[in-house]
């Protein structure tokens, strides 16, 4: 049975990281990793990192890790995928409930 490897990526601040990111993608990508994945956390988004990765590999699935729903209507989120699938050819979308903002987002968002 073949293992299926998955890599996930933190976030980028500065374009040197975001850079540094997609060198270990394309690494990754060469040495046969399966997929990629991209989270949000304190305030970057994962569509501009999935962007990046899109344009800059070929075989790699890519998607998100975590994406928060609570600030994004689900047209925004849904032109979010429209763009990404035109660079990928295809787009999987997993969807799941989750009931209660986590730490980071109740920080980011001054929820108490």
């Amino acid at each position: 049975m073949t293992k299926r490897i998955g890599l996930q990526v933190g976030f980028a601040g500065s374009p040197a990281e975001r850079e540094e990111i997609v060198k270990r993608v394309q690494i990754a990508e060469d040495l046969g990793v399966e997929s990629v994945w991209v989270a949000e956390a304190w305030g970057r988004d994962a569509f501009s990192m999935l962007t990046q990765l899109a344009e800059r590999t070929t075989r790699v699935q890519l998607g998100t890790a975590i994406v928060n729903i609570y600030s994004r209507t689900p047209a925004a989120l849904a032109q979010h995928f429209a763009t990404l699938d035109e660079l990928l050819a295809t787009v999987e979308a997993c969807f799941d409930r989750w009931q209660k903002p986590n730490p980071v987002l109740r920080k980011l968002c001054g929820i108490v």
